[in-house]
């Protein structure tokens, strides 16, 4: 028998714990039709109905823009949790009991968050067990759910970013973070997480930008600004050089007479400075590499 649920302009996770709850009351081999909106709501029930073990086809675009997802009703078992979990393990493999333990605090974490959709810790506790898992895809997504549900959630963006999220989820993440930051401006974890989120891009410019704008506000505290510092000078470095990158290849020009004049600007304030200045200020600064490597907690 087939069914039809209409979920557009149902917001995640919500969208999930409804047709999860449809589900719940149909025979096994039934069939759902679930229309879902676009970006996050298709993407993020079509990979949490697969890891349920149902059969699920391929979604498909509907007339209005919507996606129409096709569920067929499984009974789930918990080798089918396993291996859509942890799809690098191979058939032939026997688990180990600690990889059956490591099952059931997926499947314990998954319920609890489903009975306590906008419960953060335990979303955070979920998200967590499946990127340990391996379970990156449906690991970024769940990062992604709680920053739906709340947006200043900003270890969920962090995390999000140790799960090789895809481009599309980090631009998301970053819409969000941006809207947050006009609701609450000139936030310092607000920008030091959008700054990471730029990072991971490889857009250097912007990833500094936001910090140097922060810095014009004189909102951060004293005991952060030396890492602030040292973070847009690592920034502003990477800037360099992926100009001079460009550059070199587009005009085919010495990478040495690239980079002693490089076309990206300091990204400074739309406040009177010179540039020398606030180059002054960058210098002396110890240099870290990598995401987020300032240190904003005592």
């Amino acid at each position: 028998m087939t069914h039809q649920l209409d979920l557009r302009g149902i917001a995640c996770p919500i969208n999930f714990v409804k047709t999860k709850l449809y589900l719940d009351k149909l025979n096994k081999g039934d069939v759902l039709v679930v229309s879902l909106d676009a970006g996050e709501p298709i993407e993020s029930v079509h990979a949490s109905m697969k890891s349920e073990g149902h059969i699920v086809n391929e979604p498909k675009l509907d007339n209005d823009g919507s996606y129409l997802l096709t569920i067929t009703k499984a009974v789930v078992c918990l080798m089918i949790m396993f291996y859509c979990l942890s799809p690098s393990f191979a058939w032939s493999q026997t688990p180990s009991p600690q990889t059956f333990n490591v099952i059931k605090q997926i499947k314990l974490a998954r319920e609890e968050s489903i009975l306590s959709p906008t419960d953060i810790a335990k979303r955070l506790h979920y998200a967590r067990l499946l990127r340990r898992s391996g379970d990156f895809k449906l690991a970024a997504i769940e990062y992604l759910n709680i920053s739906a549900i709340n947006p200043s959630s900003y270890i969920a963006y962090h995390e999000m970013l140790l799960s090789k999220p895809t481009t599309g989820q980090i631009d998301e993440a970053i819409a969000r973070l941006s809207n947050l930051d006009e609701v609450k401006p000139n936030q310092l974890l607000t920008r030091m997480e959008l700054s990471e989120l730029y990072e991971s891009k490889e857009d250097y410019y912007h990833a500094a930008r936001v910090l140097v704008d922060l810095q014009y506000t004189q909102n951060i505290p004293q005991k952060y600004l030396p890492q602030i510092d040292s973070r847009i000078h690592v920034l502003l470095s990477k800037t360099k050089d992926t100009r001079t990158t460009e550059k070199a290849i587009e005009q085919k020009t010495d990478v040495e007479e690239a980079e002693f004049n490089p076309q990206t600007p300091v990204p400074m304030p739309d406040v009177t400075v010179t540039k020398d200045a606030a180059l002054d200020k960058l210098r002396n600064t110890r240099v870290k590499e990598g995401y987020g490597h300032a240190q904003l907690l005592p």
